[in-house]
């Protein structure tokens, strides 16, 4: 099964540093919308898209100890790279 990939860094994510979200996954592998944490931005719509995305995947799978599941967290981190592309004008002569 193909998963969807987390949404784009927000629009003030600075290149290079890391924007990261987690968030709890329950025994069943659900989430807890409650529980979720998102660092490194000021964008509020980023923890929406966050939130969504951790909504949307099918089933989380929890840790287990001894055999059983247990509350666990799932994170996610998010690099901006900077692509930088040279034009160059061609002159004809």
């Amino acid at each position: 099964m193909k998963r969807a990939r987390p949404p784009n860094p927000p629009f003030d994510a600075v290149v290079g540093a890391p924007v990261t979200a987690s968030i709890i996954v329950l025994p069943d592998g659900s989430v807890d919308a409650s529980t979720l944490k998102v660092m490194g931005t000021g964008d509020g719509q980023y923890a929406i898209k966050m939130l969504e995305w951790f909504s949307k995947e099918q089933k989380w799978t929890a840790g287990t100890v001894a055999g059983c599941a247990v509350v666990s967290r799932a994170g996610v981190k998010v690099v901006t790279l900077e692509i930088t592309r040279k034009n160059e004008l061609m002159r004809r002569r």
